[in-house]
């Protein structure tokens, strides 16, 4: 049987070699670290000889006592670094702010305020205000947006502007979208299928206070479409509505659609008198109108359906009596009343004589051929100027009542306009 001491002189020999790497690395210097060590190997030491015997310490216990020691060894396993060049660029974090960075060979980095993700409530009211008079300049100037559609609901859409969301009723989409390659849809169903889309909308009213915007696509469709007509131009229509003082129509473009609407005031509908524009003209009844004023700033348009036909002022006997009746025998009946006629002036027309040639410029007054319109003008009895100029000091009236018409034939030195006063003096003193 072994000693207690050879026992402990033999496990110090099974450890001696842990010593020697553990020296070997050189952490040997390191007097904490030898220590340390040295404490472990007395401990250990006790610890065998009151075991009394190498067997009770056995060879396994010694392995993981050398596998401890190998593992302290790790910490002091270190090596210097050096930085070369200029420090490296920190990009700053999404956080309220950085630490200063440490130095790196003497040159120290400057800390970086990030932003912040979050919008403070004086910023995002501020925000919110510059929005609002952006969106006011947008309705007084009456300049187009074009915004996304967020979202639709059960009245109609909302359209984005800036960070704000303007309200556009379903009665103000673009009717055009209702009716597409014959297929009708109902405003919800564009409504749903505009969501994504860009839409280009005039702002209409916009009150902060209130936090109502709303806009309409509608008043944009005109704005875009008033640019392209000019007065004079001339456009198929069709008749929208119809009131006590004209008819609304829509013109129709060359692509097919009816993006805009002008209004045929009821003394534009005919030459005639129009009492009761119902009675001239109706809904859904195809039209052709001439463009008659256009006022880009209230987007409205002044149609007339009369000037598209021949003007009554223009009209002479010549016009009304071609110089070859015979190949209408309608004109040829009307001639051989006229005949009738011949001799038998219009009623009062004789006294308006009398009161025309007390008139200053006018030397002589004549009346000349008569003849039946196909139209009453009028029942009483008035006096027509064409629109021609006088002619070597000659100019010609129409007397007209009834289907009854006559030439007055003038010598005078007065120019239209003077003639123009004159009839009006005349026919003011007749009863």
């Amino acid at each position: 049987m072994w000693s207690s001491t050879t026992a402990a002189l033999s496990a110090a020999h099974v450890l001696s070699p842990a010593s020697k790497n553990l020296n070997g690395h050189g952490v040997g210097s390191n007097s904490s670290s030898c220590s340390c060590d040295v404490s472990a190997l007395a401990s250990s030491s006790s610890s065998l000889n009151s075991s009394c015997s190498f067997a009770s310490f056995g060879f396994l216990q010694a392995q993981d006592y050398y596998s401890r020691i190998q593992r302290r060894r790790n910490p002091f396993q270190c090596k210097a670094l050096k930085v070369e060049g200029p420090p490296q660029r920190i990009d700053p974090v999404a956080s309220a702010s950085v630490e200063k960075a440490a130095a790196v060979d003497g040159a120290a980095i400057p800390a970086v305020a990030a932003p912040s993700t979050s919008e403070s409530p004086e910023a995002k009211q501020a925000r919110r205000a510059a929005d609002w008079k952006r969106a006011e300049k947008l309705k007084e100037s009456g300049t187009l947006h074009k915004g996304r559609v967020d979202a639709c609901n059960s009245g109609g859409i909302l359209v984005r502007i800036n960070q704000l969301q303007g309200f556009l009723p379903f009665s103000q989409l673009n009717s055009a979208r209702l009716t597409k390659d014959g297929v009708t849809k109902t405003s919800a169903e564009v409504g749903k299928e505009l969501v994504g889309e860009f839409v280009t909308v005039k702002v209409i009213e916009c009150n902060e206070e209130e936090k109502r915007l709303i806009v309409s696509e509608k008043q944009a469709v005109l704005v875009e479409s008033i640019q392209r007509i000019k007065e004079g131009d001339v456009y198929e229509g069709r008749v929208n509505s119809v009131t006590d003082y004209g008819a609304f129509v829509d013109l129709r473009f060359p692509d097919g659609s009816y993006p805009i609407s002008g209004l045929v005031h009821v003394s534009e509908l005919s030459w005639d008198p129009v009492p009761f524009p119902r009675d001239f003209i109706e809904e859904g009844q195809e039209v052709q109108v001439k463009v008659v004023q256009v006022d880009r700033e209230k987007l409205k348009l002044a149609l007339s359906i009369k000037q598209l036909q021949a003007d009554p002022l223009l009209e002479t006997l010549d016009t009304l009596m071609p110089v070859e009746p015979q190949e209408d025998t309608r004109l040829a009946e009307t001639l051989i009343s006229d005949a009738e006629m011949t001799d038998t002036p219009l009623p009062g027309l004789e006294q308006i004589v009398s009161y025309m040639l007390q008139e200053e410029g006018i030397s002589e007054v004549t009346l000349g051929r008569q003849a039946l319109e196909r139209r009453v003008v009028s029942q009483d009895l008035e006096l027509w100027l064409s629109n021609a100029p006088v002619d070597d000091g000659k100019f010609t009236l129409l007397a007209r009542a009834g289907r009854q018409v006559q030439e007055v034939h003038l010598n005078t030195t007065l120019d239209r306009d003077g003639i123009k006063a004159a009839v009006q003096r005349v026919t003011g003193k007749v009863p």
